[in-house]
């Protein structure tokens, strides 16, 4: 598995919330140096995750898989249009994501996404814009907002 820096991977939401072990935080940079990943090539730069971008997609899917497994959790990824539409991410009932209720099919379009179950990663890509990450009271649910 690749080996994320230490110092960029430590989760700091569960001091913030009374010590729930189940909700996490996590930054990237493109500039991130991750042990064992085969960095994007210029003009992309090491290690980038945006797949709209013009980047190779098999280092993007590569680096998307890294995260992955570095949460141990499943990320969902969205198509962010500068709107406002968050979207619900849920298990269904064959255990596979859903987006609002219905099976996860690409890419939702949305600035947004929020859970109450284990196991689901909100994720949001900026770059001149604010990423907003919310926690309800004792974990009990996360959104990561696409602010910009």
């Amino acid at each position: 598995m690749p080996k994320f820096p230490s110092e960029l991977s430590s989760p700091w939401w569960p001091a913030l919330l009374g010590a729930q072990p189940s909700v996490g935080m996590w930054m990237s940079t493109r500039q991130m140096p991750v042990a064992g990943l085969q960095p994007s090539v210029s003009p992309y730069n090491d290690f980038n995750l945006g797949d709209h971008v013009g980047d190779d997609l098999g280092r993007v899917q590569a680096h998307r898989e890294a995260v992955q497994k570095h949460c141990q959790a499943q990320p969902v990824w969205l198509q962010q249009v500068h709107g406002n539409r968050v979207v619900r991410l849920s298990h269904g009932p064959d255990a596979t994501v859903q987006v609002d209720g219905q099976p996860l099919q690409g890419q939702p379009q949305a600035d947004g996404a929020f859970t109450t179950e284990p196991g689901l990663v909100c994720t949001v890509m900026v770059a001149d814009c604010l990423p907003v990450l919310l926690a309800a009271p004792e974990g009990r649910g996360v959104a990561a907002l696409h602010a910009g």
